[in-house]
């Protein structure tokens, strides 16, 4: 990542930030050669020389921080500690652990940014709480935002991110330190927004009136960036815009352009500006050398949604990609299962469902672990604590501790409440569908007993015919003319099926059957479709069906469904179930189980 002033790590298109521990905010300008200026040239010669001052010291790390010289910053601390570690005061070791934290950080080194960070924990565990030291007080807060970042850019735990933010804030608020008031609740804001919570509104607009009364450039900026993210999922695009507008016009060098930029692209397509829209996204996608991990995956997720709406299916896809290497490489998981689901809708729009539903499962994985339902309440439970805190602490703690306990219990029981309504409704409609099958299998079992009853009526017919000497002609000659002819061939066709039950044989084509009949395909195809409408495959499969159905309906016939399937002819038992399940409406071993039933119940009738 390139050195910028106020280095800025960003969730989405702007704030997760790095603040130095100066007080004048937003007010640190490059010298005009791009040299440090004397004041800096000091505080490094003072700094490396008498490392046990504390004060000049951590001059020298907001220095570097204000830089973004973080290479420079980590080989220095590293060899301070390797030679001066064991003299040092515990104030200067915990300085020291929270500055590298947040530089690995800063730098996506997240492993040596944990370890730094977890040391720094430690050490805060025992050593006395002295807020009142701003150096103590300043790297407290400086662990907190940046373990909060790491809650949320590295383990995507918002619930974890809001509790750090939270702490940092608290101390800042009530020691009135605006830089990291103002550092803290831009994150705590960013964190609502990709919980895509718009409760966090109030933090904004605290932030940009503070920054308006204190007539502080960085901090107006910071509370109108932030106050427009949250209209924008209010959703109120139109304010959205106004405060984003401002936010534009507030931004220099100093901060992070290619984030505002994609941000501002987003609220101006909300806006229905959709050519503008797509200026800022370019600008936001040229300056992705220069931005850290977050932004460019929010960048790429971003653009690649406008080119989805474009239906530009291919480009989109391409996009997403290059945002889910991004977000790979650098063990950033914010905005990654976002991007698995876009992957798999524009996989899906271009036909191709197998990837589609590859990256479906990668996104499924990915948001179950984002909205955890257990996490999501400790968050509305943290918030409750947070805002009861805030109006003075007047409720007791036995008395929040009842209220949760009771609030608890009735989510216990709405909880199950629903359960008992949703399996209520699950077996409603078992018992409607059970019924729907054995009304299916009862017209079945009829329509079987009606066509054996006429088979038996046509057999007696025959006989007397016999008996009298004049058996029935099968076939009658045709009078001449298509129709007829459609007729003849037709009757020939319904009495092989009947009589001879060809359709049982594996290898059947429409060739085959011309031949029996002594027609050719042409006419035989034309004789199916005029007196069925259906095709040559079709009119067979149905008598194939018709004969499943009359053996299944035989509660003593037991014949296996493979076997019965291989001598009805089908070529395949997947084949045999999906022609059953289309036709008769239920797959064939449901229906044998659903005969079964019916006769044993009709059996216990008396």
């Amino acid at each position: 990542m390139t050195p910028i002033r106020y280095k800025i790590i960003t969730t989405l298109s702007a704030i997760l930030l790095f603040h130095p521990l100066s007080p004048s905010l937003g007010q640190v300008n490059p010298s005009s050669d791009g040299k440090n200026t004397s004041a800096e040239r000091r505080c490094d010669g003072v700094g490396q020389n008498n490392p046990d001052d504390i004060e000049t010291l951590a001059g020298l790390y907001d220095q570097w921080t204000t830089r973004g010289e973080f290479l420079p910053a980590i080989m220095f601390v590293s060899d301070y500690l390797a030679k001066k570690g064991k003299e040092a005061t515990d104030d200067m070791l915990l300085i020291s652990y929270a500055n590298l934290g947040q530089w690995y950080l800063a730098a996506d080194s997240v492993e040596k940014a944990k370890y730094w960070l977890d040391r720094s924990v430690r050490l805060m565990e025992v050593m006395p709480q002295n807020l009142e030291n701003v150096y103590y007080r300043t790297a407290v807060s400086r662990v907190y935002n940046s373990l909060g970042v790491y809650s949320v850019n590295i383990d995507m735990d918002y619930h974890k991110g809001i509790s750090y933010f939270l702490k940092g804030f608290e101390i800042a608020e009530e020691y009135g330190d605006r830089s990291r008031y103002t550092t803290l609740g831009c994150n705590l804001v960013v964190t609502y927004f990709l919980r895509n919570d718009p409760s966090g509104l109030q933090y904004a607009l605290q932030i940009y009136d503070y920054g308006k009364k204190a007539q502080d450039r960085y901090v107006t900026f910071c509370g109108a960036y932030v106050t427009s993210i949250m209209y924008y999922i209010t959703p109120d695009y139109p304010e959205a815009l106004r405060y984003a507008e401002e936010a534009v016009s507030l931004m220099d060098k100093f901060y992070d352009e290619a984030g505002v930029y994609n941000m501002y692209a987003n609220i101006l397509l909300g806006n229905d500006l959709e050519q503008k829209a797509e200026e800022y996204y370019t600008k936001a996608l040229e300056m992705v050398p220069h931005s850290s991990s977050t932004t460019t995956a929010y960048i790429y997720l971003s653009y690649g949604e406008f080119l989805m709406g474009k239906k530009e299916y291919l480009r989109a896809a391409d996009v997403f990609l290059q945002g889910v290497a991004v977000s790979r490489d650098n063990s950033n998981i914010v905005f990654k299962y976002r991007l698995y689901k876009n992957l798999s809708d524009a996989y899906r729009s271009m036909g191709d469902p197998s990837k589609a539903l590859d990256y479906y499962v990668l996104f499924h994985a990915g948001a179950d672990s984002v909205f955890n339902i257990e996490r999501e309440r400790s968050i509305s439970e943290l918030m409750v604590r947070y805002e009861a805190e805030k109006k003075g602490r007047e409720i007791e703690q036995g008395k929040l501790k009842l209220e949760r306990e009771h609030r608890r219990f009735q989510t216990i029981v709405f909880i199950l409440c629903i359960i008992v309504v949703i399996l209520g409704a699950i077996y409603v409609l078992y018992r409607h569908k059970n019924r729907l099958y054995i009304q299916l299998l009862r017209k079945h079992q009829e329509s079987l007993g009606n066509e054996q009853m006429l088979k038996r009526k046509l057999e007696k017919m025959v006989q007397e015919y016999d008996s009298k000497g004049k058996a029935p002609a099968p076939f009658p000659p045709a009078v001449g003319g298509t129709e007829n002819r459609s007729e003849e061939i037709y009757a020939r066709l319904d009495e092989l099926m009947k009589t001879e039950h060809s359709y049982r044989q594996r290898d059947l084509t429409v060739e085959k059957v011309a031949k029996m009949i002594g027609t050719n395909r042409t006419y035989l195809s034309k004789a199916i479709n005029e007196k069925t409408a259906l095709s040559f495959n079709y009119y067979i499969n149905s008598y194939r069906i018709q004969e499943a159905v009359w053996l299944l309906s035989d509660p003593g016939n037991d014949i296996p469904l493979k076997t019965l399937s291989y001598e009805l002819g089908f070529h395949s038992l997947s084949t045999f179930y999906k022609l059953f399940n289309d036709v008769v409406g239920m797959p064939p071993s449901k229906f044998r189980e659903k005969a079964v039933a019916g006769q044993a119940e009709s059996t216990d009738k008396p």
